[in-house]
């Protein structure tokens, strides 16, 4: 094959690529313009951030699955890039975000946090060369790090530090595996791809380096659906089945992570 045969075979496939994601958006703009008043009998599309083996997002979209079904409301999910996941829901082309960080609405003031944290969540520093206690952010600084485009709790607490960000878990594991960096930040789930991809070199830094509660958001023109599924949430907090859940969702998820 010449080389213009192969920049001929690139380029369609990249026109095919963004044909699909503007087809996407497409469909699901008029989605939501379609549905500005909500009733009971509409699913709607929650993007999530796409980040793979991932405990808070199996664990989040188990417990939102029943607490909308609880109020008679179908959803479904839709995965998308980090950023692009949030700035969609902010828009209101999505209905909402599946699960962040708290206080996120001031950046995206169209979003609104559900007040219910509906998964913990975990971060971990992982190394090739390196080993040692982690004690808090301050102990990474003296080193290169790398964590996932769109994460927007590790922007703001690496701020000052010698970070990069990468488009995917792989690929910052690809660069940590070939020594070019010293650490990657990243989520508990992390263990899952390391395993599968056969990152043998590559271990997990104990204790924890931090954590967080995540929640649910949702674009402002739901208010009424916030409203009540806030009640839901609080109710399955209350009797105990959002511990529950949580707990299967990870036995499952460390099932599958091997």
């Amino acid at each position: 094959m010449n080389s213009f045969h192969k920049t001929f075979i690139v380029l369609i496939l990249v026109i095919s690529a963004y044909s699909y994601a503007e087809d996407f958006e497409h469909k699901v703009v008029s989605h939501a313009e379609a549905h500005s008043t909500v009733n009971l009998k509409d699913t709607l599309v929650i993007s999530q951030p796409d980040v793979v083996y991932t405990l808070f997002v199996q664990t989040s979209r188990q417990i939102l699955k029943e607490a909308y079904a609880r109020i008679g409301i179908k959803i479904k999910f839709e995965t998308l890039p980090a950023e692009r996941s949030l700035d969609l829901a902010n828009k209101g082309v999505t209905d909402g975000e599946l699960a962040r960080i708290s206080g996120l609405q001031n950046e995206y003031p169209n979003l609104i946090q559900v007040p219910v944290s509906i998964a913990p969540n975990r971060v971990f520093a992982y190394s090739k060369k390196h080993n040692f206690s982690v004690t808090g952010w301050q102990s990474l600084k003296p080193y290169k790090i790398d964590f996932i485009f769109g994460s927007k709790f590790l922007e703001q607490k690496s701020k000052g530090f010698q970070a990069t960000k990468v488009k995917s878990d792989y690929q910052g594991l690809q660069k940590l595996s070939a020594g070019r960096s010293d650490l990657y930040v990243g989520l508990f789930g992390i263990k899952c791809s390391i395993n599968k991809h056969n990152f043998t070199d590559i271990k997990m830094l104990t204790p924890a380096l931090d954590e967080m509660s995540m929640y649910h958001y949702m674009h402002k023109r739901h208010k009424h659906i916030a409203d009540k599924l806030t009640v839901v949430l609080k109710q399955m907090k209350q009797n105990g089945e959002m511990e529950l859940m949580q707990e299967q969702a990870k036995q499952e998820f460390l099932r599958k992570c091997g």
